[in-house]
């Protein structure tokens, strides 16, 4: 595995990151949302992603009830965007290439 792309999404900043998905055909992606006044972890996910160059599909491997990050793929599924789903979440990402 190797590590593609990593960093902090400020909520209160409106901080988005959009990760190129084109140069792998599977990926991993891991993230961990946290309240920003309290410090205190919000949720967190897994998610396995498929890009066939043709095809593209996402499932979760690991996800809490609570979430604070919003995924969204382009209509190619080449590119998926995350956003902290509120002013009141951070949120920590990190993004691997599996093969």
């Amino acid at each position: 595995m190797e590590q593609v792309d990593a960093g902090l999404l400020s909520g209160e900043d409106g901080d988005s990151v959009v990760l190129d998905l084109s140069a792998y055909n599977l990926y991993l992606l891991m993230t961990g949302e946290v309240t920003r006044s309290s410090g205190a972890v919000r949720g967190f996910r897994t998610i396995q992603i498929f890009n066939t160059g043709t095809t593209f599909s996402r499932q979760n491997l690991a996800a809490s009830t609570n979430a604070g990050v919003t995924l969204t793929s382009d209509t190619t599924g080449r590119t998926l965007t995350v956003t902290p789903s509120s002013t009141s979440y951070d949120v920590y990402y990190a993004l691997y290439a599996v093969m």
